[in-house]
C-alpha cells in the first residue's frame, strides 16, 4: 500500500471513529496531512464518491442501526450521528433509504424489513 492509499484509508477511520462530531473537509484532509482540494480529488478517486458524501452514509448507517435497536427518538439519534439539525437529518435520510426515519423505524417494528450485516432486507423478499 503506498503512502496515499494509507492516508486515505487513515481519513476513513477518522470519520467512523468522529461521525459524531462536526468534521469539515479541512479536518478530514488535515488528518490525512494532504490539502483540502488534493485530499478530495484523491478520496473521489479512490472511492468513487467524495468525502462529504462518504461522511453522511456513514452517520446514515449508523443512524438506521439506532432506529432499529433503540427506543431513542429520531431527534435524539439526529444529533447523536452529527446532525445540526433535525430537518437536515430527515431530509438526507428520507432522500437515501426512501423513507422517513419515523416510517423506516415502524416498517421494522411491524416486520416490514431488518437490518441484516448493514444491508436492509426485505423480510418478505427471498431472492436476497
Amino acid at each position: 500500500m503506498d503512502l496515499t492509499q494509507y492516508a486515505i484509508k487513515h481519513a476513513i477511520a477518522m470519520m467512523w471513529d468522529r461521525y459524531n462530531t462536526p468534521l469539515s473537509l479541512d479536518d478530514i484532509a488535515d488528518s490525512a496531512i494532504m490539502s483540502k482540494f488534493h485530499f478530495s480529488r484523491t478520496f473521489r478517486t479512490m472511492t468513487g464518491t467524495s468525502p462529504g458524501r462518504f461522511l453522511s452514509a456513514i452517520r446514515l448507517f449508523k443512524a438506521k442501526h439506532l432506529l432499529l435497536q433503540t427506543p431513542l427518538s429520531v431527534t435524539r439519534i439526529a444529533y447523536m450521528v452529527g446532525y445540526n439539525s433535525l430537518g437536515t437529518f430527515t431530509s438526507r435520510f428520507s432522500r437515501s433509504v426512501g423513507a422517513s426515519p419515523r416510517v423506516y423505524r415502524a416498517k421494522s417494528q411491524a416486520g416490514g424489513h431488518a437490518l441484516v450485516g448493514g444491508c436492509h432486507v426485505y423480510a418478505n423478499d427471498r431472492s436476497r
